[in-house]
């Protein structure tokens, strides 16, 4: 017969700040971290060591030096110190949390632990916050290495807006590193066997940084259609492929980074006359805030966005082509039908996709 249990009494986490005092002082006595301190160190050494003899000779003509640091890709390593992160943090968090909970219950101490005023939620919660205030100690240490490192070479210290950037791709780090503390924490409650947990987080993290970006994309190419009719189904197509992307933890880490330590990606300004002209605005609509290049001319949009014009060929446009209609004709009847390249530029504008500039380029007048 099951035994009947009352409402719990006091706080939940009654019991809290001993067993996350326990956990971190485990952690940071323990072998297993020294060897994954180091490893994170050492691998992430090699692309600030490339890094900073590349960028030494632009102390004087860049801004955001200290940032470059951790985003310019060296030549002789094609890996730069952020993707190399995104690559250590996982596994550090996941040798951090793939046993927090199951080698309690293999070494039997599990229920001495629980039979103190003890509630399980002030257990986890402890064992997490303790995990994850190690990981917060190995990287802000890894952090002050690395402006350390650039302080000693460069002979230049960081400005202001670099240090709060930075502090905040600190904590990104941080909060990215805690999402697979809790990944490995789960499989530890979950199994009971050590190595069972640590392989099924591992392969769980190997899944959405090899495997994930695959599947994504033949999902992608699985919905795309043999002919695109609209504009808007080939939006709705580039939505699915980010949404789908967007799932991986790394994409998300990638780019909260990239909006943190590149400031001049994009620099951001009210539309004013001239603009509102371009972009066939009413009188009576808000200015739209658009976005142009910052003052680092290599650190602005990056990449290739295609701007679309289909012209669908129905039974009028066929009697129009065969009757000799003008271009003028042909282009007035096709837009009744299907937005223009240029209107499609000028969504993508306001969307903070592109710039004025770079529509009316590569674009002609109607």
């Amino acid at each position: 017969m099951p035994r009947n249990q009352g409402p719990r009494e006091g706080s939940p986490f009654t019991g809290l700040g001993p067993v996350f005092i326990k956990e971190l002082s485990d952690h940071l006595s323990s072998t297993r971290m020294m060897v994954l301190t180091l490893f994170v160190i050492v691998f992430g050494a090699l692309p600030v060591g490339f890094t900073l003899q590349e960028i030494r000779t632009v102390t004087a003509s860049d801004q955001f030096l200290f940032l470059r640091i951790f985003t310019v890709e060296p030549e002789r390593m094609p890996l730069s110190f952020v993707v190399a992160l995104n690559f250590m943090i996982p596994l550090m968090a996941i040798g951090l949390g793939f046993d927090s909970v199951n080698s309690e219950f293999n070494r039997r101490t599990l229920s001495r632990v629980l039979s103190q005023p003890l509630y399980r939620d002030a257990l986890l919660l402890g064992k997490f916050l303790g995990g994850l205030a190690t990981l917060a100690v190995a990287l802000m240490a890894l952090f002050l290495i690395v402006f350390g490192a650039g302080l000693l070479l460069l002979g230049l210290p960081p400005r202001g807006p670099e240090v709060a950037r930075g502090i905040a791709f600190l904590l990104v780090a941080i909060a990215y590193g805690g999402v697979w503390l809790a990944v490995a924490m789960l499989f530890s409650v979950v199994f009971r066997s050590t190595a069972t947990s640590a392989l099924c987080a591992l392969g769980l993290w190997l899944f959405f940084f090899i495997l994930w970006p695959m599947i994504a994309s033949a999902i992608t190419t699985g919905f795309t259609p043999a002919q695109f009719r609209t504009v808007d189904e080939v939006l709705t197509l580039e939505q699915l492929s980010s949404a789908l992307a967007r799932l991986s933890p790394g994409t998300l880490f990638g780019e909260a980074v990239l909006g943190l330590l590149n400031p001049e990606t994009k620099e951001a300004y009210v539309a004013g006359e001239y603009e509102r002209r371009l972009l066939n605005l009413p009188d009576t609509a808000p200015s739209p805030t658009l976005y142009r290049p910052g003052a680092d001319t290599n650190q602005g949009f990056r990449g290739r966005t295609g701007i679309y014009e289909l012209v669908m060929v129905d039974d009028t446009m066929r009697t129009m082509i065969h009757d000799g209609a003008g271009e003028h004709e042909l282009d007035k009847h096709a837009r009744t039908m299907t937005p223009s390249i240029r209107d499609d530029g000028r969504a993508k504008i306001l969307s903070g996709t592109t710039t004025i500039e770079e529509v009316l380029r590569v674009t002609r007048e109607d």
